[in-house]
This record gives structure tokens, sequence and C-alpha cells, in this order.
């Protein structure tokens, strides 16, 4: 299975950004009110006990959490971890999972009634489009917990200012190289 995975993302790597997809779904939650934040799937299992890359939360305290899946097996590395089916859990209330179409029919039966479904398209070499195939369904009424956003927040900070320290060293190189062309 391993090498199946292996062949697999390689092929896919070609034609998938991540951060691509990334932007695109947070612009979709964006555009519903709410705000994200990007996670590893190791900060997601740490925090919420799921393999999330990204989680919301709006001004009433709504969440919801987030798997992208680059290849369709991703869901099976899910179950063998012991996470099957994924959940909401007590820091999330809505779970979502977001895929290619091409998906759809192999993940379909291995996702409860509960969990909501994006589709993801390239539109564009850059851009995808976000649809919504099933709504996610609320499982509980709890919050994240003060503690959880506070956490949430110091991982956001954390990747903004590694952003914006790249993109300063990054204006620094260039302008050097273009003295050295002068």
């Amino acid at each position: 299975m391993k090498d199946k995975t292996l062949k697999h993302t390689t092929m896919s790597y070609q034609t998938f950004d991540f951060s691509d997809i990334c932007l695109a779904v947070a612009n979709y939650f964006a555009n519903k009110q709410k705000n994200c934040i990007q996670l590893t799937l190791e900060e997601g299992e740490k925090i919420f006990g799921q393999p999330f890359n990204m989680v919301t939360i709006d001004s009433k305290g709504t969440t919801n959490g987030i798997l992208i899946l680059q290849y369709e097996e991703l869901l099976d590395e899910v179950a063998e971890n012991d996470h099957s089916p994924l959940k909401s859990g007590m820091g999330i209330q809505n779970t979502w999972v977001c895929l290619d179409m091409s998906m759809l029919e192999y993940c379909l039966p291995k996702l409860d009634e509960f969990t909501g479904i994006l589709i993801y398209k390239r539109v564009s070499e850059q851009g995808y489009k976000i649809s919504e195939y099933r709504k996610a369904e609320k499982m509980h009424d709890y919050p994240h917990p003060a503690d959880t956003l506070s956490e949430l927040l110091n991982i956001q900070a954390k990747r903004y200012w590694w952003l914006e320290n790249y993109r300063r060293t990054e204006r620094i190189i260039m302008q050097e190289m273009e003295d050295l062309n002068l």
C-alpha cells in the first residue's frame, strides 16, 4: 500500500498545489463569515484528536474541522490510525472533508452522514473553486475552550510572522541581485 500511495501522491503532486487549495477553502469559509486557521495534520491530531488541515470559528463560536484530501487513500490512513469515522469531537462542532470529484465514489462510503463534503475543482493554474456537495450537521453546541482558541491563534500568528519574515528576506535578496546587475 505504501508504494501505491507514494505513486498516487507523486502523480497528483504535478497538478495539485496544497497551498492553493487551502487558500480556496479559506476563502470559501471567509465568505460565510468564518475565520480559518491552517494546521498540519499533526497539530490537528494533537489539539482535536482528528487530523484536520484547517479549522474555522465564527463570531457565534461555531467551529468546523476540515480535512483536505490530497489522495483518496488518506481516509484509509486515518482509519488505520484509529480515527474512523472522522468525527467532530468536543472542540469541533462540524466536520468537513474537501476532495476532488474523482475521489467521491471511493470516499463517500467511508464518511458518516454528519460529515460535510466540499468538492474542489481546478479553474486556473493557481485557482480552485470550492462547492458544497453535502452540508455538515452540527454534532453539539460546545464552542472551542478558551485555551484551545489561544493555541490556534498562536499557531496562526507563528505562520503569519514566518511568512512576513520570508517575504522580507526575499525582497532583500531580490534587491541585492538587482544591485549586482547594475
